[in-house]
């Protein structure tokens, strides 16, 4: 290799290494935003819970304000059931007594229900700030690496960029804008190209995610993305469909139908005989041992 084909390389990869550094410094603060956002919403489950708790309480006090007025006014009844004079004003203070009793009896009842509510309330409470206690320590322990990768890809970013500097000034100006030129050609065919195929398998909003903010389907389907994004004569695929949902799976299914069909081998190992019906030849094996090549 010649040196300033070598330089070249060097510059490319340069390159690749300050776009890396530069995407991690700009996706921070809104990977901590998303951690501040996790911790919130569990201080959210805490207060809502206490708010709960509150209320029941305030019911509570209210409930236990009647009955204590039902059971003086009980208590006043049964004092006036002896000073009746006639029949018809014991049966009459007999209903109200009657009445009384089942107000009384009422409102306990509402006492005794908030005071199982606040119990069950005030458990929900201890679980949720148990929860709290523990989702902050893991997202305080995730932010800490955020944090460490910027400090990482800061440093990166200054060491990699003076290297670029510093090499840029021992090579020829006309290689130097030439290269730039073709890296800019490329940087916007490489993009439009990975959107496309992010298209294809139906996931073009995740395209500015990073891998631990999707799901293990959405992976897959990344990992199929990137497989066809450069029309590749061959595709290798071994449980493309494992993880997806039965409307993904055929559509990647389809995908891969219609790349054979435009030249592309598809080889796949499935145990999906739905999977195996897009394909020209199936090959059956069994124990290791070909049982069918139709």
């Amino acid at each position: 290799m010649s040196p300033e084909l070598q330089s070249l390389v060097q510059l490319q990869h340069l390159d690749t290494l300050i776009a890396d550094a530069k995407a991690r410094i700009a996706a921070h603060p809104a990977r901590i935003a998303d951690a501040d956002a996790r911790i919130q919403e569990a201080e959210q489950v805490v207060t809502e819970a206490t708010e709960r708790l509150k209320a029941s309480q305030e019911h509570r006090r209210t409930a236990e304000k009647d009955a204590a007025v039902y059971q003086a006014r009980l208590a006043k009844y049964k004092e006036q059931l002896s000073a009746v004079k006639t029949n018809r004003e014991y049966q009459a203070m007999q209903h109200e007594i009657e009445a009384a009793q089942q107000e009384l009896g009422a409102a306990e009842e509402k006492v005794l229900e908030r005071m199982m509510e606040s119990d069950q309330l005030t458990a929900d409470i201890k679980k949720a700030e148990t929860e709290r206690a523990a989702r902050r320590k893991a997202i305080e322990a995730e932010k800490a690496e955020m944090n460490e990768d910027l400090q990482a890809a800061t440093r990166q970013l200054t060491e990699k960029t003076a290297a670029r500097d510093a090499l840029v000034k021992a090579m020829p100006a006309q290689t130097v804008a030439l290269f730039d030129q073709v890296a800019r050609v490329r940087k916007g065919v490489a993009r439009r190209s990975a959107l496309a195929a992010l298209e294809e398998v139906g996931i073009l909003e995740l395209a500015d995610r990073f891998p631990d903010e999707m799901s293990g389907g959405q992976q897959q389907l990344v990992a199929i993305a990137r497989a066809v994004v450069a029309n590749p004569s061959i595709i290798l695929a071994d449980e493309p469909t494992g993880n997806l949902h039965t409307d993904q799976g055929r559509e990647i299914m389809e995908l891969f139908a219609k790349l054979n069909q435009q030249g592309t081998t598809v080889v796949q190992v499935t145990h999906s005989e739905v999977n195996a019906a897009f394909s020209r030849r199936i090959i059956r094996l069994k124990d290791g041992w070909i049982v069918d090549a139709a």
